[in-house]
């Protein structure tokens, strides 16, 4: 009993190392795991943060385009050459665009090469443009796009959207925000570093000497390819391509900046140090190492208790980090208004992932807001405030496979009305007859402004004979209304209305077009009535 006894106490001290060695191997597995853990959260998380951010800010810029490339006043410019026009009637627009949203500059480009006007120097005077193979390349391709560039003055994010009259290209309009501009969006929305590099070579090839100095002192480093911004530290080339780079306990994360043509003119990224993290851990680690060699029980008690609540902490973390992936902000919220502080680093981590979160919530609704109101306006015909023919494109998904009916509406002699009172009056008479349409029609029935003076009204689950009914009754109501001019002058319009009753097969646009032929029919026996 005695031996037994004395041996145990002897080989103690081997069970005792045998154990710490056990404890310690499962405990950095752990670690490593979690690691490994972090990593994948933060490449997902990062992808996700500066391709959203780039994809919101490409499309936010596009539709801004968009709504100046269709506006009368910018078409009206180019077919009249009034650049002077473009100046006075969007001053008020640029500085907005400047000034809260940080475009540097909007530039319209008349075909092929001449600057017709741009908004970076207030000037109307035409300048031939040189080495701008994008914009032609946009006016010949008639494709909008957004892309990375590098221009005279800076690098960043353009949009490209050429100027349409009756399918031909007049030009096109471009502006953009600088890289710096983006890189500070994404800061906003996260705690670790953003950086950006770009590629020497094209930005002394297309930066005027000035601002390529200017840009080249900006930068922190700089190695055989790149400028380095706000990182001070070069990538090897190798990791570029592969999106991530781990050097000790930092973390990259590496996105493309692809021009027009695709090729890569530089990369934005996000560096996370995971330094301070685990220093915790390794201390938390080194002393359990002495005490468990001092009392045995106290190590195993301490290792136990150390390592569930680490686990809890780590659970906690990629649990909130989830959330926060899966934009449940909300949860988030509640989890921060009910959470007991722990009063030591954890606190720290839950405050920057409650910060986080905030954040991206803010930037996410403030960028939703933008995309709603600008895309609302590309769909609404800003004259008559009904929808205009852009938008009319894509009610074809929803009114897929439904029974509907087509009326195409046209005023008639519009353009003796336009000649004779002017176009003023001609704007006056498109809004009664909008209005009369409006004071017709249900709820559920669509209205579009289709050209000049015509106007299709969608009628879902209508047959042709109540189709037939309500046009009826819309031209006797316009024929029967007088329209208020000013200096006490009054006149009258009549319509002729056109009648399509979808039939099976049949898509949107071949309804619309036999509902037009009905019309002109309706215009060849005399105008002023209803033809089917």
């Amino acid at each position: 009993m005695r031996r037994n006894a004395s041996l145990f106490f002897k080989l103690m001290p081997f069970f005792i190392i045998l154990i710490i060695g056990i404890t310690c191997i499962l405990f950095i597995r752990m670690e490593s795991k979690f690691e490994e853990e972090e990593e994948y959260r933060f490449k997902r998380s990062s992808y996700s943060l500066i391709s959203g951010t780039v994809q919101n800010c490409k499309e936010w810029l596009l539709s801004q385009a968009l709504i100046l490339a269709r506006d009368k006043a910018v078409k009206e410019s180019y077919i009249y050459d009034r650049p002077e026009r473009i100046k006075n009637e969007f001053s008020d627009f640029w500085g907005l665009l400047h000034k809260d949203f940080g475009v540097e500059e909007l530039h319209f480009f008349k075909y092929p090469d001449e600057n017709f006007f741009s908004f970076s120097s207030l000037s109307a005077e035409p300048k031939i443009l040189k080495n701008r193979k994008d914009v032609v390349f946009l006016q010949t391709a008639v494709i909008p796009s957004s892309y990375f560039f590098v221009c005279k003055r800076y690098p960043g994010l353009r949009a490209s959207y050429p100027i349409l009259v009756d399918q031909k290209v007049l030009g096109a309009i471009s502006f953009g925000i600088s890289i710096e501009k983006l890189a500070n969006v994404l800061q906003s929305s996260v705690s670790e570093k953003v950086f950006y590099l770009l590629n020497k070579q094209v930005m002394k090839k297309n930066l005027d000497p000035e601002f390529f100095e200017s840009w080249k002192k900006k930068s922190m480093k700089e190695d055989n390819l790149f400028y380095y911004y706000h990182l001070n530290e070069t990538l090897p080339y190798q990791y570029l391509d592969e999106k991530t780079y781990k050097n000790g306990k930092n973390l990259f994360f590496i996105y493309p900046l692809e021009d027009y043509k695709g090729n890569i003119i530089g990369y934005i990224g996000v560096k996370r140090n995971y330094s301070f993290f685990f220093n915790y851990i390794y201390y938390i680690t080194g002393l359990f190492l002495v005490t468990a060699i001092m009392v045995i029980v106290v190590v195993i008690v301490l290792s136990f208790s150390q390592t569930k609540y680490l686990k809890n902490q780590r659970d906690t973390i990629l649990q909130l980090l989830t959330l926060v992936e899966c934009r449940r902000f909300g949860e988030v919220e509640n989890f921060y208004k009910t959470y007991i502080p722990t009063k030591d680093i954890f606190d720290s981590i839950i405050g920057k992932i409650a910060t986080i979160n905030k954040r991206l919530k803010s930037h996410i609704d403030e960028m939703y807001g933008k995309l709603k109101t600008t895309s609302k306006k590309a769909f609404i015909d800003e004259l008559t405030g009904v929808f205009n023919r852009y938008a009319l494109r894509n009610f074809h998904k929803i009114l897929d496979g439904l029974n509907y009916s087509v009326l195409m509406v046209d005023i008639d002699h519009f353009k003796s009305v336009n000649d004779t009172f002017g176009h003023e009056v001609g704007d006056k008479v498109l809004k009664f007859l909008v209005n009369k349409i409006m004071d017709s029609i249900r709820i559920k029935d669509k209205v579009f402004r289709y050209g000049g003076e015509e106007f299709v009204i969608l009628l879902p689950e209508t047959s042709q004979d109540a189709a037939a009914k309500l046009a009826e009754r819309i031209r006797k109501d316009v024929e029967n209304s007088e329209i208020n001019i000013g200096n006490f002058k009054k006149i009258k319009i009549t319509a002729s209305i056109g009648i399509a009753e979808r039939r099976d097969g049949e898509s949107i646009e071949e309804v619309i077009k036999r509902a037009d032929e009905a019309m002109y029919r309706a215009k060849k026996a005399g105008r002023n009535r209803v033809s089917d």
